[in-house]
């Protein structure tokens, strides 16, 4: 994790804030489904937290630190890095009006959201996608597939090892994936 984390800033006001502490409130609230301003006060602030965990979101380090673990989970178990085959499936959950993508599934009749993900044989999640309930899975697999793919060249680079494969066969894992799932529905 110490590789993903942001390097203290040269100029500007010194960071006084624990990054440890930040993805441990971030953990919680994730691990406990609690709103933001529920934190408890041995965390870091609210905002402070917040503020984290969108700025990581949005410049790929959420994703950067799965796919590290990911690789190293596959190696500790004696595979390969790279996973060769990828399985896609989705849920439709129903969600209350607050916030986010929201539609109906008039084939499950829920009203909400439809997660799309797709993982490896051993089932750790290589990419996610959130639709509103609307959307067919044959629709929400495109966008997915190509997240997944145009992400294979992080798998290609660890941050802490020079070893990894070539783009072309990363691609060529991922296309693999997209040509076994096909017929999957």
């Amino acid at each position: 994790m110490v590789p993903y984390m942001p390097a203290r800033r040269r100029l500007g006001r010194p960071r006084r804030v624990d990054l440890r502490r930040v993805v441990d409130a971030i953990l919680y609230v994730l691990a406990t489904g609690c709103q933001w301003r529920a934190l408890p006060r041995d965390y870091p602030s609210r905002s402070t937290v917040q503020g984290y965990f969108y700025r990581w979101r949005g410049d790929g380090t959420w994703h950067r630190m799965n796919h590290d673990l990911v690789r190293r989970a596959r190696e500790a178990q004696g595979r390969k890095a790279v996973p060769s085959l990828a399985i896609i499936d989705s849920q439709s959950v129903s969600t209350t009006e607050s916030g986010g993508p929201r539609g109906l599934d008039v084939f499950k009749r829920i009203k909400g959201r439809k997660r799309h993900i797709v993982t490896d044989t051993q089932g750790f999640l290589l990419a996610s996608l959130v639709h509103g309930a609307q959307v067919q899975d044959s629709h929400g697999a495109v966008p997915l597939l190509k997240r997944s793919i145009a992400g294979r060249s992080s798998w290609a680079r660890s941050p802490n090892a020079g070893r990894g494969r070539s783009r072309s066969s990363s691609v060529r894992t991922a296309s693999k994936a997209s040509s076994s799932c096909r017929g999957d529905g």
